[in-house]
């Protein structure tokens, strides 16, 4: 659980990065939200900072959560 925990919010947001790219099949709203998305670097480059550290952060408690012993 740990590990896949940071999934979830990674597939969110490369699905709003890409929706810019699919505006015949996808609400306006979200269109919308893709392209201030892309639009912003530094929301993108936080983004991408946030979730590396976010994983990061994962796996450390995956590791230390292997080793203690009960």
């Amino acid at each position: 659980i740990n590990i896949s925990a940071p999934l979830i919010p990674m597939a969110m947001l490369i699905f709003i990065s890409i929706a810019e790219s699919f505006p015949k099949y996808l609400p306006e709203s979200l269109v919308s939200l893709s392209k201030r998305f892309n639009d912003i670097t530094f929301v993108r480059e936080l983004t991408a900072i946030i979730l590396a550290m976010t994983i990061g952060l994962s796996n450390v408690v995956d590791m230390v959560s292997n080793t203690i012993e009960i």
